[in-house]
């Protein structure tokens, strides 16, 4: 079947799919003349300037939440790496030993950051855990708990 692109002008010519148009305005015609002359009365809203900045220090507490925050999950990380070295049989603790010392170090990265916070921060109780968790493994490793392997 051929497609003639006069057929789809002729289908819009054609008196069954051309609306009907009635001698009175429609109710859409009628709420936009309203409309439109209710606004062309009104005065217009003078609104506030928009502020394009954010003040200094709301910007650096936001920097600092999320520097908080991925050295947080980095923190969560590590300490999953360590929980994965122990627990397999063939690590010795030679092995184990590198990843002990990224959560001492991320422990200290992790504190500096705390000490920006402020005291009512709820984030401040889980990173004060994950620190204590962080602090009593590298230590346990250190005194060598894990010697027996």
């Amino acid at each position: 079947m051929k497609i003639n692109p006069l057929d789809k002008q002729q289908l819009l010519k054609s008196p069954k799919t051309a609306p009907k148009k009635s001698a009175g305005q429609s109710d859409f015609g009628k709420i936009l003349t309203q409309t439109s002359q209710k606004a062309a009365s009104e005065k217009p809203a003078v609104s506030a300037p928009a502020k394009t900045m954010m003040p200094a220090a709301i910007n650096m507490q936001f920097e600092n939440q999320i520097k908080v925050h991925q050295g947080l999950e980095q923190m969560l990380n590590l300490l999953e790496d360590y929980q994965h070295r122990l627990s397999d049989t063939n690590a010795n603790l030679r092995s184990i030993e590198p990843a002990v010392q990224k959560v001492k170090h991320k422990s200290q990265e992790l504190q500096a950051l705390m000490s920006k916070m402020p005291e009512q921060d709820p984030l401040k109780a889980i990173i004060d855990e994950v620190l204590m968790v962080a602090s009593k493994e590298t230590i346990r490793f250190e005194l060598g708990e894990y010697t027996s392997r």
